[in-house]
């Protein structure tokens, strides 16, 4: 902010008087960036990783065949170039030959090779990387992935789960890679503070020049109004999903911007199939017929949502506009549950995690409306995926994120049949599962729109899953940052970033 540069410009003064070199506070204010962020990393290892927060420090640490900007548009990284086969099962990439590890190792094509094959094989990345087939060196510059089956969505994956790393480096089983890790992108680790702080420097030998910001640290914050006092007071320059409470605040002050945009990630509820009263489609669709998003989201996120009754996001194949098969309808409800036996309702439990106990207590008074006395259950983080995966639950709240926009990434893990990854409601169709390979393998517009046309108007109706809405991506960071936009899918890729001057 304005006040922190003055006094930073006054150090520089001071230091230069006394005939000394610059000052640790003037670099902070020039050449450095700290980001608040609200949890801490699970890894520093891109193989065993798979939330958001961590990809998105990661994606500054580890290179990637190819990247994608701001605008979805994918573009080279360490692959200057790439051709596909009319077949669209062979993906052939030129692989630049100037680009080194951070410990100055050569990144060569048997390193492409390993990290490609370990991608697949992990259980953290190998469900969005199990339809490759194998990994071919061509020769010293090029290498060919050859897949199952044609995956149009195969380059976009490729910017978030091809991150290069070295069989050398995995020695010890992966130990240090997850703590001391030796990355290949712009930014190399320096130290981890767990729950504290992670720091890294920029790599003077990265391929495309040292970026501008030239030490970058992650603080662990997690209450948000903690986070808005540190950015206000110059503690941190820039925190990731500011709360709903903090946004007034920090739009009216002037040294601080602040970018709000509707985000890939949106959440919903989920009906456990194998509960016997939730087996019944009726019962499903009286409660999403009586769930009333737009309450909600002024309740439980003070209005900082964009409502939705699909999930597959606007623009990409099989969205319709207007969809809504299950529309908000209070005496339609109380007539299925009556048809489906239950005329005075029922009672049942609602599972959740502390973070989403506002959204039950709007869901409660909803199914109260149709006679469903709704018991709330506030379950630890832990515990509460290990009842998702146990089917050890009746009715939940969870999330789900686009890690690349296509729709396959949508509907595939949560709605494939012999998928568990995400299937956390055991929802079983033949049909839908033929429509979900179908769309994994064609690669014509026109043919994947009607493909996922078709699985939307299935899977909606359902009711297996209620969708809720779309989560507001909310940063703010200190006016004197440049090139600062709210990317697709979560990843703030810091080398773009500049100080003004």
């Amino acid at each position: 902010m304005k006040v922190k540069r003055l006094l930073a410009l006054l150090l520089i003064l001071v230091v230069t008087l006394a005939g000394c070199g610059g000052g640790g506070a003037a670099e902070h204010a020039t050449d450095s960036i700290i980001i608040g962020i609200n949890s801490d990393a699970t890894a520093l290892d891109p193989l065993h990783i798979n939330d958001t927060v961590t990809m998105s420090i990661l994606s500054n640490v580890y290179e990637p065949l190819v990247r994608m900007t701001t605008d979805s548009e994918i573009v080279p990284a360490l692959a200057t170039d790439w051709t596909i086969s009319p077949d669209g099962l062979e993906y052939t990439f030129t692989i630049r030959t100037d680009a080194t590890f951070h410990n100055g190792d050569p990144i060569t094509v048997e390193d492409i090779k390993y990290s490609i094959d370990m991608a697949v094989e992990s259980s953290y990345t190998g469900p969005y990387m199990n339809f490759i087939d194998h990994t071919e060196i061509i020769d010293d510059s090029t290498v060919k992935i050859v897949l199952q089956y044609a995956y149009a969505p195969f380059l976009a994956l490729c910017t978030t789960y091809s991150q290069i790393v070295k069989e050398d480096f995995y020695a010890d089983g992966g130990t240090m890679m997850s703590k001391e890790p030796i990355g290949s992108g712009p930014y190399k680790f320096v130290s981890w503070a767990q729950g504290d702080k992670i720091v890294f420097e920029a790599y003077e030998g990265y391929y495309a020049g040292t970026p501008d910001i030239t030490q970058l640290t992650y603080k662990i914050i997690s209450n948000s109004t903690t986070a808005t006092i540190a950015l206000e007071t110059g503690d941190i320059d820039m925190y990731i999903n500011v709360a709903a409470a903090d946004i007034p605040s920090l739009e009216a002050n002037s040294e601080i911007t602040l970018l709000k945009e509707p985000s890939s990630a949106f959440y919903f509820i989920g009906l456990n199939m194998q509960d016997e009263k939730l087996s019944d489609i009726r019962v499903r669709q009286a409660i999403a017929k009586c769930v009333d998003r737009d309450a909600l989201i002024i309740g439980a996120l003070d209005g900082n949502g964009v409502k939705t009754t699909t999930f597959i996001a606007e623009g990409l194949p099989g969205y319709t506009e207007g969809f809504d098969p299950l529309p908000y309808n209070i005496e339609e409800a109380k007539a299925l549950l009556t048809e489906a036996g239950y005329p005075d309702g029922f009672e049942m439990t609602i599972s959740v995690p502390e973070s989403r106990s506002a959204h039950a207590q709007m869901i409660q008074a909803d199914l109260k409306k149709i006679g469903i006395n709704l018991k709330i259950g506030i379950v630890e983080s832990g515990a509460f995926w290990d009842a998702l995966e146990n089917g050890d639950y009746e009715m939940m709240i969870m999330g789900w994120s686009y890690v690349v926009m296509d729709s396959d990434v949508g509907y595939y893990s949560l709605y494939r049949s012999d998928d568990m990854a995400g299937n956390y409601v055991r929802f079983s169709d033949a049909r839908v599962d033929e429509l979900l390979q179908n769309g994994r393998i064609s690669t014509e517009a026109s043919e994947r729109a009607a493909i996922y046309s078709e699985i939307e108007e299935i899977v909606m109706n359902s009711a297996a899953y209620i969708p809720l809405y779309w989560r507001m991506d909310t940063i703010a960071f200190d006016a004197g940052l440049t090139n600062i936009e709210i990317p697709p899918c979560g990843f703030y890729y810091v080398y773009d970033y500049a100080w003004e001057q």
